[in-house]
C-alpha cells in the first residue's frame, strides 16, 4: 500500500506521475515470513533470530526477482473514476530496459502511473487504485485535495498628487 496527496484547484485538471517500484516489497515479506516459518516450525529458535532468518531471506527473493525479471503488465481498477483519469493497464520494465525505452520514447516517464486529477469543488477527493496482474497484487491510496478558486482583484483611482485619498471597501465574505 502507498499512499500520496495531489492538489490541484477546483474546476482545473492536474497531472501527476507515480512511480512504481520494481519489487512489491510487501510480497518478498509475505512469501520469506511463509517459507521461514514453515521450516522452522517446532524449532523453537527466538524471535531475533527469525528476524533475521526473514531479511536474509527476503533479501535472497529480491535477488532472484531482479535476475529473471523482464517486464510485468498490471490492469488497473480505479475507485474515483469522476475525478481521478488513469489509464486501464501499465507496464513495470527492468531498470536496464527502461532506460533504453527512455531514449526511445524521449521521456522519463518509464515505471510510472499518470494520474489527471479534476476537482468539481474545493473538498478532498480519495482514491483507491487496485495494480494486479498474474503473480502481484498492488494498491495505491493517496487524497486529491481542491483548493478553491483563486480570484485576483484591483482596484485603480485617480487622485490629486500630494493629497491623503481615502476608500472604503465593501467586503462580504
Amino acid at each position: 500500500v502507498a499512499t500520496g496527496k495531489l492538489k490541484a484547484e477546483a474546476g482545473k485538471n492536474c497531472s501527476y506521475s507515480i512511480p512504481l517500484d520494481l519489487i512489491n516489497t510487501n510480497l518478498m515479506k509475505a512469501l520469506s515470513y511463509s517459507i521461514e516459518k514453515a521450516s522452522m516450525m517446532g524449532s523453537g529458535i527466538t524471535e531475533r533470530k527469525l528476524k533475521d532468518m526473514l531479511i536474509r531471506r527476503q533479501h535472497e527473493f529480491e535477488g532472484l526477482f531482479r535476475q529473471s525479471f523482464q517486464s510485468q503488465n498490471f490492469t488497473i481498477t480505479n475507485s474515483s473514476t469522476s475525478f481521478f483519469e488513469v489509464p486501464t493497464e501499465v507496464t513495470i520494465y527492468k531498470q536496464a530496459l527502461s532506460s533504453s525505452m527512455a531514449i526511445k520514447d524521449g521521456k522519463n516517464q518509464i515505471n510510472c502511473i499518470h494520474v489527471t486529477f479534476s476537482p468539481l469543488k474545493a473538498g478532498d477527493y480519495p482514491c483507491k487504485l487496485l495494480l494486479f496482474s498474474q503473480f502481484d497484487i498492488r494498491l495505491l491510496s493517496f487524497k486529491g485535495t481542491g483548493i478553491a478558486e483563486t480570484k485576483e482583484l484591483s482596484i485603480a483611482f485617480s487622485s490629486v498628487v500630494g493629497q491623503p485619498v481615502k476608500q472604503e471597501i465593501p467586503l462580504q465574505n
